[in-house]
């Protein structure tokens, strides 16, 4: 296993996460949905080493967590959201993913060339990060988080600021990454289908897991379970969803609570309907 999470509970004043498990093979894909204020963000943060549990077990690779001194922090890499980037940086692309290497054993810079090419952005390693579209910084991003052979890969809504076009590129790109690279992912994003369509398997999160079995069991009361009355927020836009290797067209938008929509939802065609 490259994670295994069991009961896991983190508390501050509060309990914010309650009795989590889940398991995820060296290579998978893992999936997290859920409203905001779920939980999802303390989860990452307790899988990136930034936050430890108040109680129930953290496994990495083998690796039981007890504390920070062994966390194994250099098998995994995190993208965060391009909007915490401070683009103000004069620094240009190719600088910026080096810094990947920083403190890493085998600092060599021969593959940042490589990574470029992989994620394609090698034409813009002169660019300054100011001067990116967010895709392309997005793509940057990845691209630093990669240079460095990360066996788990953790990203934190990474199509949030990209068009459709731009998130079908970057879950193809991270379906690439897979495939050369063998990485687990471990993938935090508001689009649903987009998720639901690529990784091999949901975890649906709102303080407690509320579903985590194989995805072709997922149904809309599982959905409407975890979001409550933002799931009348919904769009659910026409799909026949395929695999994980074909996104274009296949999209569900979360509208802005600030207003409402009608409640007619239509499901994903590979959901099941309540029975």
């Amino acid at each position: 296993m490259s994670i295994s999470v069991c009961n896991l509970n983190f508390n501050r004043d509060i309990p914010i996460l309650k009795n989590i498990s889940f398991e995820l093979k060296d290579g998978e894909s893992l999936g997290i949905i859920g409203p905001n204020g779920g939980g999802k963000s303390t989860l990452l943060n307790l899988l990136t080493g930034n936050l430890l549990p108040s109680s129930g077990e953290i496994i990495i690779d083998g690796q039981k967590i007890t504390d920070r001194r062994h966390f194994p922090y250099h098998k995994i890499s995190y993208v965060p959201q391009h909007t915490e980037i401070d683009c103000i940086l004069p620094i240009n692309v190719y600088d910026f993913v080096h810094f990947g290497l920083l403190g890493k054993k085998n600092n060599s810079t021969s593959k940042i060339q490589e990574v470029l090419e992989l994620t394609g952005i090698d034409q813009k390693k002169e660019a300054l990060l100011n001067e990116l579209s967010g895709g392309e910084l997005q793509r940057v991003l990845l691209s630093k988080a990669l240079i460095s052979n990360p066996k788990i890969l953790i990203l934190d809504e990474p199509t949030t600021g990209l068009d459709s076009t731009g998130e079908d590129q970057l879950l193809s790109l991270l379906d690439d990454v897979q495939k050369n690279i063998k990485t687990t992912l471990v993938v935090v994003d508001h689009n649903i289908a987009q998720v639901i369509n690529f990784c091999d398997k949901i975890l649906c999160l709102n303080k407690t897991h509320h579903w985590h079995q194989n995805k072709g069991l997922l149904t809309t009361s599982v959905l409407g379970s975890i979001y409550h009355c933002e799931f009348e927020h919904l769009v659910l836009h026409q799909t026949s969803p395929k695999d994980k290797h074909s996104h274009h067209g296949h999209h569900l938008c979360v509208d802005s609570d600030h207003h409402h929509i009608e409640h007619n939802l239509a499901p994903p065609k590979h959901l099941k309907k309540d029975q």
